[in-house]
C-alpha cells in the first residue's frame, strides 16, 4: 500500500476504529479475495468491536494497494459510505485504481 493510502487511513484512524462495523467489512474483504479466513477470524476473535476494527486496520495497512480499494468497497457494501468517503482524496482514488 503506497504512502498516500496509508496517510488517508492514518489520519481518520479513531474515527474508523469507533464507527466501522469491522465483521461487515472483514466479510466483503474475504469474499473479494483481499483477506484470507484466517485473518477474517483473527478480527471476529477480538473481544470488542474497538479492537476488531483495529485489528482489521492493522491488517489492512499491511497490505498492497488493492486492501485500500477493497476497504472502500467493504464500507461502501457494509452502508457506511460516509466511512468510506473519509478514506477520499481530490484523486478520487476509486477511479485511478
Amino acid at each position: 500500500m503506497g504512502n498516500k493510502h496509508q496517510n488517508l487511513i492514518k489520519a481518520n484512524y479513531f474515527t474508523l476504529v469507533k464507527k466501522m462495523m469491522a465483521i461487515r467489512e472483514a466479510e466483503h474483504l474475504y469474499t473479494s479475495n483481499i483477506i484470507t479466513d484466517e485473518r477474517r477470524q483473527q478480527i471476529e476473535a477480538e473481544k470488542t468491536t474497538y479492537d476488531q476494527n483495529r485489528k482489521l486496520i492493522s491488517i489492512i495497512l499491511r497490505r498492497g494497494s488493492r486492501a485500500f480499494v477493497g476497504l472502500r468497497m467493504a464500507l461502501m457494501k457494509a452502508i457506511q459510505a460516509d466511512l468510506s468517503r473519509l478514506l477520499m482524496n481530490n484523486d478520487d482514488d476509486m477511479k485511478s485504481e
